[in-house]
């Protein structure tokens, strides 16, 4: 995997090298954070569909939250790959 060019981004030539260097040495550790993370998105993904919350009078911003929650989910495993 490489690192995305946002993550390195800003940084002095020495600073990235550092980071990609950190980031391609720990490959486990980040398939580890993206397996916790897609169980979080899961969950809340279950929880947003729980029926029981469609006669809350918040439902809409029931969902929005959970959507822009699974979304920032996604953009960090997206950084993690």
């Amino acid at each position: 995997m490489t690192i995305k060019t946002s993550v390195t981004k800003g940084l002095t030539e020495e600073e990235a090298a550092v980071i990609s260097s950190t980031f391609d040495g720990s490959a486990l550790l980040r398939e580890r954070y993206i397996k916790l993370l897609e169980e979080k998105s899961k969950l809340s993904r279950d929880l947003s569909v729980n029926k029981d919350l469609y006669v809350s009078p918040s439902w809409a911003y029931l969902q929005a939250d959970a959507r822009g929650y699974e979304r920032a989910i996604l953009e960090f495993i997206s950084l993690l790959s």
